[in-house]
Parts: structure tokens; sequence; C-alpha cells
């Protein structure tokens, strides 16, 4: 109530609209969320195996190391 004497309505269904819109915005965060984090771990297994020598040669070249006998940065 306010100073008045009278409820306030409006306030509450402020809430209730910005909680409902609330809802439909944490699903689609949810889901940025969880492929962030699928990429960070992607992007971390790829340093994790290329610092631990199981690497393809595209890594391989940036460690420069030699591909069929050749180095490859001469």
């Amino acid at each position: 109530m306010d100073a008045t004497g009278k409820r306030i309505y409006c306030r509450v269904n402020r809430e209730e609209s910005v909680l409902s819109s609330n809802h439909k915005l944490s699903i689609i965060e949810i889901v940025l969320l969880v492929a962030t984090f699928i990429i960070i771990g992607v992007v971390g297994f790829a340093i994790h195996q290329a610092g631990s020598g199981v690497a393809t040669d595209g890594a391989a070249v940036a460690r420069g190391a030699t591909i069929e006998g050749k180095n490859v940065h001469r």
C-alpha cells in the first residue's frame, strides 16, 4: 500500500511480466552457456593435445617440427 492506503497493483504486474520474459531469456542463456563451455573444452583439449605431442601436422609445424625429414621453417 502507498501513503494514501490504496494498493499498488501495477508494480506486481510489472514484476510478473519481467519474470516471464526473464524465463524465456534464461533458456537462451543456458544454451549459449553450454555452447560456450563446449567450445572452451574443445579448444582446451586441442591445446592439451598439441602440448603433449599427440597432435596434427599443423600443430607440429607450429612447434617447429619436421615433416618427412624436412625442416618446414627453412
